[in-house]
């Protein structure tokens, strides 16, 4: 992974090229997208917006999540917000600071495992922003559309007697990084 100093590892345009193999550009909502300075949607109903960064060495390791991994979980993390306040995720956009060394195959396959749940979800990437960084940052705004009955879940909303939902086992995830960082990716 790594590059010649200063530089990212290939041209803009072929970090683009490679974006647009794995994101389709065209979404129903979309009226501008990608290669302008600005998105332009034209939405039906209120959009709801959260933002996250995924940060190296804070939210993961490269040493043990594969790029697949890696582009996956920072999407999945952000359209859990969406889901939490009862949103439809429709899409995205994307700012990578990325760290001398990426390669195109790096960047590929972290892609390949963004595009796969945008792809099950429907979602697409509207634009972002490329930089160069120390270590590999991820931050990502997802856009969602509120239900046809203007249902949008806060947590201020909820009151005694709801009932909360959680999937799977409460402090896993905690274990498992545990686990990671005690005995790496076995």
């Amino acid at each position: 992974m790594r590059i010649k100093e200063n530089a990212l590892p290939c041209s803009e345009d072929e970090i683009l090229s490679c974006i647009a193999t794995h994101f389709p550009y065209r979404h129903p909502l979309v009226l501008l997208g990608r290669g302008d300075d600005c998105a332009l949607l034209q939405p039906e109903h209120p959009f709801a917006i959260s933002s996250d960064f995924f940060l190296e060495n804070v939210h993961f390791r490269t040493e043990y999540f594969t790029p697949e991994e890696i582009g996956y979980k920072a999407l999945a993390v952000n359209l859990s917000d969406l889901a939490a306040c009862g949103a439809k995720p429709i899409g995205f956009t994307l700012s990578l600071g990325l760290p001398q060394g990426t390669t195109l195959d790096f960047l590929n396959a972290f892609f390949s495992g963004m595009a796969k749940l945008a792809t099950k979800n429907s979602t697409a990437l509207f634009g972002g922003d490329l930089s160069r960084a120390e270590s590999l940052q991820i931050s990502i705004t997802v856009f969602g559309e509120v239900g046809s009955r203007g249902c949008f879940l806060t947590r201020g909303g909820s009151m005694v007697g709801d009932t909360i939902f959680v999937i799977g086992q409460l402090g896993l995830a905690h274990v498992g990084f545990r686990v990671l960082e005690n005995l790496g990716r076995v």
